[in-house]
This record gives C-alpha cells, structure tokens and sequence, in this order.
C-alpha cells in the first residue's frame, strides 16, 4: 500500500499509529475514512480515482499474507510506493493554489487576506537531514515507485540528492519514478539521473491554452511551456518516460475555453498522451463549476457533449479506445458534477476574488479570458 511520508515523524511509530490503524479498519469494514473523500467524491461521478489506480496497480500484492493488517489494523511495514511532498518550494501563483502548497503565494496572500500565520512558511529542511535521508534510503531499498510532488518538484535540490543517492547505492535500477509537475523548468540533471532509474512518469499540469494558462498559472509563460512541452516529446525515450499525460484542473477560469487546450493537446505531440486527465477544481468553492448559473450550466453541457460526439472519430484515429472511453467518461464526470448542485450563491465571491489578484498582480481577466465574457459580464452587472 501507499504511504505518504512528509514529515520528519518517525515512519515505524507513523506506520502504525492509532490514525493509521483506524484507516485500515474503516477501510476493510467498507466505511469512508474522511481523509479519503476526494478519492471517493470522484468515484462516485463514475470515474477512476488516485485510490483504485493504486489498488490496480498493485493488486499483486492483496492477496499476499504479509501485508495484510492484524484485527487491530496494525500491518507490517511493508511500503511499495512514496509520496514524497519535499517542500512548498515553487515558482508559480496558481490561482486555485494557497502558501500551503507554494512558498510564492505567501506575501500576496498576507497582503490580500491578511493571513499572518505560518501557513506559508517554507516547510523545506526535513528531507536534507540525516534521518530522513536515512530512512528515505531505507524505505527506497523496497518499494516499486516513488512519487515526487512539492511544491514544484523539479526544482527542489532535495529531489535531486535523493535520486543521486539511489544511483550510488544501486538501487536506481528497481525504481520507477512519477513526478507530479508543471514543466515551467527542466533541469540539465533529469537527462543525467531519470535514465538510471526502472521508468519515468509523468502527470504535467497544463489548464488552458496560450494566456489561459499564463492567466491561472501565473506568472507562467506560455511559449517556455510550449518549448518545454516538446523538449518531453521530443527525448521521450532518451529521458526514460513511458508515460507522460497533461492534467487539467476545470474549474469557472477554464470551463468556457477547454476545446482550444483539447485540440492543442491532441494535435501537438506525439508521446505525450493525446488526451488529458481532467480534474475538478473544488477549493476555492468560488472557482468550482458548480457556481456556473444555470443557464451557462446548460450551454456548456450541449457545447461539451456536442464537442464529444464530433471529435470522437478524430480521437480513435490516435488514441486507442481505452484512452478516448476514459477521457469521455471524465468528461461527462465535469458535466454530472457541473449540474448536480446550485452554487451561483458564491458568484459574488468568485468576481471580488478575480477582482482582487487582477489589481494586485497587474492581470485583466476580460484580456485574458475572452471566453469568461458570459459570466464576467454579469459581474459588472450586480455591482453596477
């Protein structure tokens, strides 16, 4: 089973802690530990979440009696996978995005909110000490993958200093790696290190195309995308990748605009996967698709579902079926979310928001977004 490891907390008295054993318990018992809602909030819209993927992709091992946790959901300390968050380190200002997640948001988000607390200290130093080197090391000599998000993983020095230390003490090899990332930056080190280890996976966040992007992505510039986007696509082999896929964050900023990124995707690449993972954007609740009024809720489903129905040949023509039945399903997921429950209330919440960044950051989302001119009008409407 997976384990998440981001702190310096021991990882055998952590393994076993009374959370962890209560998890298991829920989880064999078939109730839903709350910390787990996302993955079963997607599986009820009836697509594949992080969990199943998981439970798939390592259904070898279910069956084996030594990884099976005890009554009291105490197991032993057998981890195939990592996850390992190294630092809040990051060089973008995603719109969706809090300190928590990247270090750059944090004086905005003081002088905006006035959020005075540590929410956005940098929580780097923990993976550069002995310890947790130590026992990074140890829990590497077993495991099948090793997960790096961040922050923006690659450009963490940490990251760096553990893939190094497994190509010394050979256990490169045994590994494959999977990186959660927006490709702003590629370091020369990946051509060096990612060739050494078993395979190489990708997940790159990309949520609109040309100044959509730039626009929730900020302060991303398009064209080092674009570059970098091909520099993947181009050494798809030499970098050791078997898989690279774009996922795409739909939340109000993009839902008008999705078919110009779809078709940039599709058409564009020849490694990367033609079509993207979509992933529903939650928090801020202002930013879900929810909010959409009603009206704008109906258009966008027939403009989707129409948009579906004409490219699904074009789709078969590269992508095989699996791809294009598991993009489709994800796509009417967006529309079923998008339409079971009324949020226009926080419309308002949604346009000062917008409103706030746009000054600070010296955006306009009216430039910017074109195909927000539905809704962004109805906003200078209710405060005019």
């Amino acid at each position: 089973m997976p384990f998440i490891f981001a702190d310096q907390a021991s990882v055998q008295t952590a393994w076993n802690s009374k959370y962890m054993r209560n998890l298991r318990r829920d989880m064999l018992s078939g109730r839903r530990p709350l910390p787990c809602k996302n993955c079963y909030a997607v599986e009820d819209l009836g697509i594949e979440s992080d969990r199943l993927r998981l439970n798939k992709l390592y259904d070898r091992y279910l069956d084996s009696p030594e990884f099976h946790p005890s009554e009291d959901g105490s197991a032993p300390l057998k981890v195939k996978t990592l996850d390992l968050r190294l630092s809040n380190l990051c060089n973008l200002r995603c719109r969706m995005c809090s300190p928590r997640a990247s270090r750059a948001l944090s004086q905005e988000f003081r002088d905006l909110y006035n959020i005075r607390s540590d929410v956005g200290r940098p929580n780097t130093g923990w993976a550069g000490t002995v310890d947790a080197m130590a026992m990074i090391e140890e829990l590497g000599s077993q495991v099948d993958e090793i997960q790096f998000a961040g922050g923006e993983p690659l450009l963490i020095p940490e990251m760096y200093d553990i893939l190094e230390r497994f190509v010394i003490s050979g256990h490169a090899s045994k590994i494959s790696l999977a990186y959660i990332t927006n490709l702003t930056t590629i370091s020369p080190l990946v051509r060096e290190l990612w060739p050494q280890f078993k395979s190489v996976r990708l997940s790159i966040s990309l949520d609109g195309y040309q100044s959509v992007n730039s626009y929730i992505r900020y302060p991303s510039e398009w064209v080092r995308m674009h570059d970098n986007l091909h520099v993947i696509d181009q050494n798809f082999r030499a970098l050791n990748c078997i898989s690279a896929r774009i996922f795409t964050a739909v939340q109000l900023y993009n839902i008008f605009s999705l078919e110009k990124l779809l078709d940039y995707v599709f058409t564009e690449f020849t490694n990367i996967d033609p079509l993207p993972n979509l992933i529903i954007v939650r928090e801020p609740r202002c930013f879900d698709v929810q909010v959409l009024p009603r009206d704008l809720k109906v258009l966008m489903t027939t403009r989707y579902r129409d948009y579906k129905r004409f490219k699904r040949g074009m789709w078969l023509e590269r992508a095989s079926a699996n791809q294009v039945t598991d993009f489709e399903a994800k796509l009417e997921a967006v529309l079923r979310h998008m339409n079971e429950a009324d949020a226009s209330h926080r419309l308002m919440e949604f346009y000062e928001r917008t409103a706030r960044h746009d000054q600070y950051r010296g955006q306009a989302a009216r430039e910017m977004l074109p195909e927000l001119a539905p809704l962004l009008m109805r906003g200078s409407s209710a405060k005019g």
